[in-house]
């Protein structure tokens, strides 16, 4: 891990690891990393799964000025896809479980730049456990103006997020979606996923009732921002429904001034304009990138337009 100057051209190595992850924290100052380490003997007690890895992967906190890095929390395995600062730099989530054991009995994890670590009381309630589709372990949590926002399972079994305060947790919230991100728009903390907008409350008022996924979000499901995006992050974003429309989170409304043609992709947006511009493959395999607004499509690129010419064979099942 190096710290480059851009203007001098200067480096200085911060860590030392096979790391395959990183976060930067909102002030710079601090990068939370995940690196593998040592080998995991398998437990022939307890069923494999394709996304169960086989070294254990290590946390590490380096201090970007100072050049220096430590490991807190050294006895534990941390989850994947969870490496959350919070808004003012002063603490990350992390997940870890006791290394060979199951995740199942993991922990969330509060940890400071300094490295000291204190476990978040779920009092009765569990972490939520689930999987992206190759079977890495996945939990959920993030951040809210007031502390962290984890996914848990309840005594009744029930899936919601538990909010916590300088004071403990607070009264959990139902997850519609599974699919479900936590936005902060403007000064609001609100939940989005396949159901739509919801205000992050107890009641939980629909503020808009369709679909919708950030405009730059990746499509293949493997990034971590995929899974958990900072609040901060997605409240900014523009955000897209299935048919094309465009909505900006801190004013919930929804503008359509255009539908989507049959296979074509949002890659990037700007609600405040409007504008999209998006990838379409032609059914002879050719891909466009075009830019749309509400009274012009303009071709960016295009790629393989000489497939268009080609006479294809019809498939027959047979």
């Amino acid at each position: 891990m190096v710290r480059l100057d851009i203007a001098t051209g200067d480096e200085t190595s911060l860590a030392r690891g096979e790391f395959f992850d990183l976060e930067l924290a909102p002030d710079g100052r601090t990068v939370a990393a995940l690196k593998d380490a040592e080998d995991l003997q398998p437990d022939t007690s307890i069923p494999a799964v394709t996304g169960e890895w086989m070294r254990r992967r290590r946390l590490v906190i380096a201090d970007v000025e100072i050049g220096r890095a430590h490991e807190p929390l050294p006895d534990l395995d941390f989850a994947t896809h969870l490496l959350a600062w919070s808004p003012d730099s002063r603490r990350l989530v992390a997940f870890g479980r006791e290394a060979g054991g199951r995740f199942e009995s993991g922990r969330f994890w509060t940890v400071r730049p300094d490295g000291r670590a204190e476990p978040l009381d779920l009092g009765e309630a569990a972490p939520w456990l689930g999987a992206t589709w190759d079977g890495i372990p996945l939990v959920r949590g993030g951040w809210s103006a007031e502390g962290p926002v984890v996914q848990v399972r309840n005594a009744a079994g029930e899936r919601a997020w538990l909010p916590f305060n300088d004071a403990g947790a607070s009264a959990p919230v139902t997850v519609r979606h599974g699919a479900e991100r936590l936005a902060l728009a403007g000064d609001r903390l609100v939940a989005v996923g396949n159901s739509g907008v919801h205000a992050f409350t107890s009641d939980g008022a629909a503020l808009l009732e369709t679909s919708l996924r950030a405009a730059g979000s990746t499509f293949d499901g493997g990034d971590r921002r995929n899974h958990n995006p900072d609040a901060r992050w997605l409240g900014a974003q523009a955000m897209v429904s299935p048919e094309g429309c465009l909505a900006d989170l801190r004013r919930p409304s929804l503008t359509c001034p255009w539908s989507l043609q049959e296979e074509e992709l949002v890659v990037a947006a700007a609600a405040s304009r409007p504008v999209l511009v998006t990838r379409r493959r032609s059914p002879g395999g050719a891909l466009r990138l075009e830019r749309r607004t509400p009274s012009e499509t303009a071709l960016l690129g295009a790629m393989n337009t000489t497939l268009e010419s080609r006479a294809w064979g019809r498939i027959q099942r047979i």
